[in-house]
């Protein structure tokens, strides 16, 4: 893997600026991106306790740079023209195996959120149901009960990688998948990039509040994830500087080198307080 998917976060001098959990007295560095790659290994994976992930797994193939580039400019460049990206099949076919093989290293942390999370989610929605309920009697009971089961599988179909394990069942659910697009609108803030770069769900999230489970940015601006039906793409946008902020913070906990456009923005979050 080369540069390319670190170009779309330099700041204008064409310098992105990161931190090394591993090396924390460097402090906050600026490099250009290809120089980032050579001294610090920033796709090798490393999770925020400095240890090495396994490489992606064998099926995802080899992606070709310049073909991720591609797609990744083809999507930031339509959001940013407030277009749907329009992908065709072979750029969907990129993006899935892209994406994919960032996901080997994240399934094994979804495990234990599903179980934790999952009954507490079911309730919460049985529980808004039998709310809105004008009567209750058995007649009522039975059709609730068969709502919170159809609502316990749509949730399931929402957390798909929780759900199964094998590298062809992964890549089948991104295929199936399409796409939700998250922007930021205006210069002023931004994402950061962790080398662990797609951002696990720290809760349940709902497409209504316009938070998702699997971000992956692709530039200061835009960030996607699976989502809807093939062929479905959707933007929204991350306007308020919380939601931003927490999914920055996110990045940065489960990742031990962070980058961003500014060193104001990667110094805030190594060290927050």
């Amino acid at each position: 893997m080369s540069s390319a998917p670190l170009t779309p976060f330099a700041d204008s001098g064409g310098f992105v600026h990161f931190f090394d959990r591993r090396f924390p007295e460097k402090g906050t560095v600026s490099r250009r991106p290809e120089d980032l790659f050579s001294e610090s290994e920033f796709h090798a994976r490393y999770d925020c306790r400095g240890g090495r992930l396994e490489t992606p797994r064998s099926l995802a193939r080899e992606v070709p740079d310049e073909a991720v580039l591609g797609v990744t400019e083809k999507i930031t460049a339509a959001v940013r023209a407030k277009k749907p990206p329009g992908l065709v099949p072979s750029e969907k076919e990129t993006w899935d195996r892209y994406l994919f093989s960032h996901l080997a290293n994240l399934r094994d942390d979804l495990v234990p959120f599903f179980e934790k999370n999952l009954p507490e989610r079911i309730s919460q929605v049985a529980e808004k149901a039998r709310s809105e309920l004008p009567v209750w009697n058995d007649e009522v009971r039975l059709v609730f009960q068969e709502e919170v089961e159809k609502a316990e599988e749509q949730l399931k179909e929402k957390f798909p990688f929780c759900l199964v394990k094998s590298d062809g069942e992964v890549l089948r659910m991104l295929e199936s998948r399409g796409l939700c697009i998250a922007a930021i609108p205006g210069p002023r803030k931004s994402f950061v990039l962790g080398n662990k770069p797609v951002s696990s769900p720290t809760r349940f999230y709902s497409y209504e509040d316009s938070e998702l489970a699997f971000w992956l940015p692709i530039a200061r601006d835009v960030a996607v994830t699976p989502y809807f039906s093939r062929g479905e793409e959707k933007t929204v946008e991350f306007k308020e500087a919380s939601r931003i902020r927490s999914f920055n913070q996110n990045t940065f906990s489960q990742s031990s080198i962070i980058i961003g456009r500014s060193p104001e923005l990667v110094r805030s979050l190594a060290y927050a307080r």
